[in-house]
């Protein structure tokens, strides 16, 4: 375990996803923490309120910073599944401290933030997706018929695509996600409204 402004962390593997946990009592319900891109959000002042009454899984996306894989649709739609199913298998094992810990696995929910919340969008309009638990989306930007949300993905992919971010993103589409964006409209959101 390290610290990461000034929170404990530790280093786990989700399948090919690395993942960082947080909290202070490993016996408390675990939170799913799907974050926004780039991935910065231990920053935010909420996060250490978190931490105090949840173990809070955070993902770094497939083909992202540590993760294997490519930054794509079909990798990133394994991320919730592959959550959950870590999550209810009652232990982990932390790779900086070379220790196993064993938890109750109770979910009290996923959140999403920004491009989070859209992962979380695709994954409840899915036929297949059945697990039942609480759902936060918090600021999802999915409308492309909106010429504000259009410009401001076309900006934040341009940038996440650029030099600076390539061996971060890997093999990053922007055309892939922009269309993923824009089915999200499509999707047959009635059945969200069930799990909220």
């Amino acid at each position: 375990m390290y610290k990461q402004a000034g929170i404990v962390v530790r280093k786990v593997k989700v399948d090919n996803i690395v993942s960082n946990i947080y909290f202070e009592d490993i016996n408390l319900p675990w939170l799913i923490l799907l974050p926004g891109l780039p991935q910065y959000f231990h920053k935010q002042s909420y996060f250490q309120d978190l931490v105090k009454k949840y173990v809070v899984l955070t993902p770094y996306y497939p083909g992202s910073f540590h993760s294997y894989g490519e930054f794509n649709l079909e990798e990133l739609r394994k991320v919730i599944p592959e959550c959950i199913k870590f999550i209810q298998k009652k232990e982990f094992y932390d790779f900086f401290e070379s220790k196993l810990y064993k938890h109750s696995g109770e979910i009290a929910g996923i959140i999403g933030l920004s491009f989070g919340a859209d992962l979380i969008i695709d994954y409840l309009a899915e036929e297949k997706s059945t697990y039942m638990t609480k759902y936060c989306l918090i600021s999802p930007l999915f409308d492309m018929n909106n010429e504000k949300v259009i410009d401001y993905w076309d900006k934040k992919l341009g940038f996440l695509s650029s030099e600076v971010y390539t061996q971060i993103y890997k093999n990053l589409n922007k055309i892939e996600l922009k269309n993923f964006f824009k089915n999200l409209t499509t999707k047959k959101l009635f059945r969200i409204k069930k799990f909220i």
